[in-house]
């Protein structure tokens, strides 16, 4: 069609190559945007579920420590808060890396999402 000797077939023609290019690289580039949010998505739902799951396990061990008991059952009591308090840096990592993955989620994330995200960072923040 770029030979063809009808000017307006020829004209035609190169603008629908043009927009289909246009077209085509627009999709492209939303589809590069979803997937990159899609995946900060992802990754903040993953950093969420194993600070929640450390959390949990460290709120369980300090409940299991709460009671009377004698001498021997305080001594254990004792050594179980102060290996969870040593194991504190590793709910520190564990939060930074969520944090880290929010701030790329939000970042990404339409308008709408965004109160979604700041909501479970909220309740995430509300259990510590």
């Amino acid at each position: 069609m770029d030979m063809c000797a009808v000017t307006w077939v020829r004209d035609k023609t190169v603008g629908l190559q043009g927009s289909y290019t246009a077209t085509l690289t627009a999709l492209q580039s939303l589809l590069a945007r979803v997937e990159k949010s899609l995946a900060d998505h992802t990754d903040f739902l993953k950093a969420k579920e194993s600070f929640d799951e450390w959390l949990n396990r460290a709120h369980g061990t300090v409940q299991d420590c709460n009671g009377v008991g004698d001498a021997a059952q305080t001594s254990d009591r004792l050594e179980t808060i102060k290996l969870v308090s040593q194991r504190l840096t590793e709910g520190q990592l564990l939060l930074t890396q969520t944090q880290d993955a929010f701030a790329r989620a939000v970042d990404a994330a339409p308008g709408d999402q965004q109160v979604q995200f700041y909501n479970e960072y909220v309740s995430i923040l509300s259990t510590i």
